[in-house]
């Protein structure tokens, strides 16, 4: 009994990452329906066709069935250059034997001219996953030899076998009356050399892994004493891919969580880039990909920089027999000794300088002119520093992208002028949904930002004065940079206690040692307290240190900025925001890529009630659909959409969401297509409720996020 299924999607093995992916379990098939499907095939489109995964194991997860695989037959794919069946049936004998059984046909695109086939073979007894790969191999081998090209992704116990699909051109040819070979007797010679040359492998990779240990334990610690660059100097990507599980063939990489079995990740310049949207290290819109110490953060820490900067440190770098951390601590411990004893002890050095204290009298100063240099008129001045807080998923990012863009092209921020300069971006978490907001902006402002907006790949620490030094280098090297956005506090204080003010000291000095210096404005990402939410979290030092503080807040009107100090200017009045829904395109899945960008409202658009355009008879008819939609498959709003949209509470009973696709399947049914074939028909629907979707989304009648709609009722 063999796994079996339906279509290239379909699957039973859920991802976190994918709540709402469509689970379908596998079916079974035996020899005789095999058998019956070779005598009267199937005659679909290949989207629909039949499979079978050749292990009794029900997943199509290739590291489980290596592991864990017991498979029943054996089978190859003729898709280049193919035999005439006839010819391609003597090679067959010739290798397996003339009482040898076996199932041959031509597939859905075989032509009698391009007779492409496939071959099935049924075994004596089960092979594991890792016998049935050495088995694959030996056979593709000796159709090589004979100059018959065979296509070697069958040599991998998940790969999806297509079971027979009548087409234009369909022949076969089979032996049932005979034997099921036993592969592990009938090749054991070749299948020895096999194991011979896999051993000598697997030592040269073992001898590989020792000569790089012992290259990382003898390099010395860095000047800067950053963990980052040591780590990346220490491991390679490769080495970071085979020990989270990767498959690896010459440059080209597969994850573990494989259903398609592409090698769709690869390195280039000392980075990971993959193809695949399933990939842990897949990231929407980058071209930089992931150096060594980004890709262990997010394989082997689930993006967590704190734990990945702590793991790496503790357990994974040494220095002298010694860990990383504990190395840093030692040579941090001697020179706070020395400097110490050199400020108890100065000695009588009389060539010694006196310290640079300057001091400037009031009459000058008053002489200056007197002006705002503001970065945003009325938000905040160039060279200050500020923080922006609230709640998580309460829009903090949004805003300080939007501002961090229109200060990047020099555009207006809502109304007020920017001085236009370079942004740097310190992200220390979401990295692929700062891609997704960015192509949300752009479409919104249609500005070019090239050149003018850059990201950083990983964290900072603020409290390693050579990491901040490094950061510093960076901000030096773009140039002409007028704001550094520091997201967020806590994820870029680099091991630090946020509640202490000591530790907000160092970080403190360290920004104003190397950024300050720069003319820069640093605008930190911070969160709200966990029992007072109208103040940030943490030591009351921050807000105390900052030029200005904002607070972001969510509710059934949208996203509220309202100023909480300013120092020297007059305190702005509360901007008021709704959150626009963009789609960007769609996944390897067909399913929708999403983000949105805000909307400045007048504080006016709140007072009173919006005036909806009346819908067209077909409009409101689809609109209704959706009432039907949430009705029948309605669920309750994720956290992250109450936290982003709010005004699920407002309305009388309980306000549900539903997914696009059960909306678009009643709706579909509500719509007269026009059209003389079924394709014209499905088409025109197709069209007629995109039409709809976006009127009703622009007059203010629902809201779109991801995957799912809902709807918006007047008052609400």
């Amino acid at each position: 009994m063999m796994t079996s299924g339906y279509g290239q999607y379909h699957t039973n093995e859920a991802d976190p990452r994918k709540p709402n992916k469509k689970l379908t379990p596998y079916s079974t098939i035996v020899l005789d329906e095999i058998r019956e499907l070779v005598d009267n095939p199937q005659r679909v489109d290949k989207a629909q066709a039949q499979w079978l995964i050749p292990s009794t194991l029900p997943v199509r997860n290739f590291e489980q069935q290596r592991n864990d695989g017991q498979c029943s037959v054996m089978w190859s794919d003729f898709d280049t250059n193919p035999l005439p069946l006839k010819k391609l049936e003597a090679k067959v004998k010739d290798i397996l034997g003339d009482s040898a059984n076996f199932e041959l046909y031509t597939t859905s695109s075989a032509t009698k001219d391009n007779p492409k086939s496939r071959l099935i073979i049924p075994l004596e007894s089960h092979l594991t996953g890792v016998e049935f790969t050495l088995c694959q191999q030996v056979l593709n081998d000796k159709f090589e030899a004979l100059g018959i090209i065979v296509d070697r992704s069958a040599e991998e116990p998940a790969q999806l076998c297509y079971l027979p699909n009548r087409g234009d051109y369909y022949e076969v040819l089979t032996k049932r009356d005979g034997i099921d070979i036993a592969p592990l007797q009938h090749w054991a010679a070749d299948l020895k050399v096999k194991n011979e040359v896999k051993d000598l492998a697997r030592k040269a990779k073992d001898k590989a892994k020792l000569e790089a240990l012992e290259k990382r334990n003898a390099m010395p610690l860095s000047d800067t004493h950053n963990l980052i660059e040591h780590f990346n100097r220490a491991y390679s990507c490769e080495e970071i891919l085979e020990q989270a599980g990767y498959d690896r063939k010459g440059n080209e990489f597969r994850h573990p969580n494989s259903e398609s079995g592409s090698y769709s990740s690869s390195i280039l310049n000392g980075r990971v880039h993959t193809l695949s949207t399933a990939d842990l290290l897949y990231v929407d819109g980058s071209k930089s990909g992931h150096d060594a110490f980004s890709a262990f953060t997010v394989l082997f820490h689930n993006s967590n920089s704190d734990k990945a900067l702590i793991d790496a440190g503790d357990n994974w770098l040494t220095i002298d027999g010694l860990s990383f951390n504990k190395a840093v601590q030692i040579v941090y411990a001697k020179k706070k000794k020395a400097e110490d004893e050199a400020r108890e002890n100065p000695g009588d050095d009389k060539e010694k300088k006196p310290l640079d204290f300057k001091l400037v009298s009031a009459n000058e100063l008053m002489t200056r002119e007197i002006s705002h240099d503001w970065q945003i008129k009325g938000l905040f001045e160039n060279e200050s520093i500020g923080q922006i807080f609230g709640a998580t998923g309460s829009g903090k990012s949004f805003v300080v992208l939007d501002m961090g863009y229109c200060i990047a092209s020099g555009i207006d921020y809502h109304g007020r002028k920017t001085k236009q300069g370079n942004v740097v971006y310190i992200c220390g978490e979401g990295f692929a949904g700062l891609s997704r907001r960015l192509h949300a902006l752009q479409n919104k402002y249609k500005h070019d930002i090239t050149d003018k907006f850059f990201i950083s790949q990983q964290p900072a620490a603020f409290m390693d004065i050579g990491v901040t030094s490094a950061v510093c280098e960076a901000v030096k090297e773009v140039g002409n940079v007028s704001l550094v956005v520091v997201d967020t506090y806590h994820r870029n204080m680099g091991g630090g206690n946020e509640n202490s003010a000591d530790d907000f000291g160092v970080v403190l000095k360290n920004i104003d040692t190397f950024l300050k210096p720069l003319g820069v404005t640093v605008l930190i990402i911070h969160h709200s307290g966990h029992m007072e939410t109208n103040r940030s979290r943490g030591s009351s030092s921050i807000r105390a240190a900052m030029d200005f503080e904002y607070q972001t807040t969510l509710n059934s009107n949208g996203l509220t900025l309202n100023n909480t100090k300013m120092k020297d200017a007059t305190t702005p009045t509360p901007m008021l925001f709704d959150f626009v829904p963009v789609t960007l395109g769609k996944d390897d899945d067909g399913e929708a890529i999403t983000s949105a960008y805000l909307n400045y409202k007048e504080v006016g658009e709140y007072e009173g009630k919006k005036t909806r355009k009346k819908l067209n008879r077909r409009d409101d008819a689809i609109l209704q659909t959706l009432n039907d939609a949430i009705t029948k498959c309605g669920i309750d709003p994720t956290d992250d959409i109450k936290a982003k949209f709010g005004g699920f509470d407002s309305v009388v009973g309980k306000q549900k969401i539903v997914l696009i696709d059960h909306w678009r399947e009643l709706a579909y049914k509500s719509i007269s297509a026009d059209g003389d074939t079924p394709e014209k028909k499905a088409d025109s629907r197709k069209k007629a409720f995109k039409r709809c979707r976006d009127k009703l989304l622009a007059d203010g009648y629902t809201v779109e996020y991801g995957d799912h709609a809902w709807r918006i009722f007047e008052g609400n």
